[in-house]
């Protein structure tokens, strides 16, 4: 697990997703739910729009990260129906001991809702409903393929209710969870907002599968001198200055939707991340801001992070 602080790459889609409003928050339990109506259609709306805007490479390395993250992106990948990502969502199923991260991986598997998702959720609960074992995702696990029983018309969800079955000795007796009432209400609400929203247009830019880049990244230490901006109050204060800049290309700088991430330890360049389809990095001074006339742009734009790290190494004061 490599936490947002650790690493520019994980940071940057955490604070563009994940930290707004503590979106996180909202997508556990029955926050959702219980939201007021008005507020949660704007914060579905604001979910399916992220969801097509989002790169597979940021939701990857989002899964790389801690729960809030994980569930994040699940979201994100169920909102959005991303399937590519089964074979992740499987492997994180049977990795993660994360309970909000399992309950995320289960609600984006019910969602797309086919006879190879019941069954990858079903190899989840033969795993995890042993004796002893705490509830964590258990009861969403169940409660979508009850779901997808539905819908399919299948019978995934019957070999665990039946008398003596394993959900029986688990739970002690063979009651239906109460995420079988919310899980509905959850696609519904999800349904609507990407109804509302028109054609989903997802970024894939990513030619690599998911699961593999999940298993085969490796996280890029940052040159010396440079480091993680620690605190998102001084992050948003930098990202505000480069924005409010005297340089003229302020329009240009807000079209990007800079977030920053590190800093050079020596003077105030800063690594900004702008939004996906922008250039992916740029280096700026926040103070003095862009300024696209001069004959040495204070900018550096960059596809990729590989390609940003030789020009942090390079800096010179």
């Amino acid at each position: 697990m490599i936490l947002p602080n650790e690493n520019p790459q994980i940071l940057a889609p955490v604070r563009r997703y994940v930290m707004p409003d503590r979106r996180y928050m909202k997508l556990h339990g029955w926050n959702l739910e219980n939201m007021e109506e008005g507020k949660r259609n704007r914060f579905v709306r604001s979910l399916a729009r992220d969801s097509q805007r989002i790169s597979d490479t940021e939701l990857t390395l989002m899964f790389r990260s801690d729960w809030r993250p994980q569930l994040t992106a699940s979201w994100l990948i169920a909102t959005a129906r991303r399937k590519n990502f089964r074979r992740l969502l499987e492997i994180i199923l049977h990795t993660s001991t994360s309970p909000n991260t399992l309950k995320g991986t289960c609600f984006a598997l019910t969602r797309f809702g086919s006879h190879e998702d019941a069954a990858v959720i079903s190899e989840f609960l033969k795993a995890i409903l042993t004796p002893g074992a705490t509830a964590s995702a258990q009861h969403w696990a169940l409660s979508g393929l009850l779901h997808i029983d539905r819908n399919l018309e299948s019978d995934y969800a019957d070999a665990f209710l039946e008398r003596s079955s394993m959900w029986s000795l688990w739970q002690g007796e063979p009651s239906l969870p109460p995420e079988t009432r919310l899980i509905p209400r959850l696609l519904h609400f999800l349904d609507a907002s990407t109804t509302s929203a028109g054609p989903v247009t997802t970024n894939r830019e990513m030619l690599t599968a998911p699961e593999d880049l999940y298993t085969s990244w490796e996280p890029s230490p940052l040159p010396v001198h440079w480091e993680i901006v620690p605190s998102e109050s001084s992050r948003r204060m930098l990202d505000e200055s480069l924005i409010s800049s005297k340089s003229g290309a302020d329009d240009y700088i807000a079209s990007l939707e800079p977030l920053s991430v590190a800093q050079c330890k020596h003077c105030d360049l800063t690594l900004f991340n702008t939004a996906p389809g922008r250039g992916g990095w740029f280096t700026a001074h926040p103070n003095r801001g862009l300024d696209i006339a001069d004959d040495a742009p204070r900018t550096d734009m960059r596809a990729t992070y590989p390609d940003v790290a030789v020009s942090l190494m390079n800096h010179r004061h």
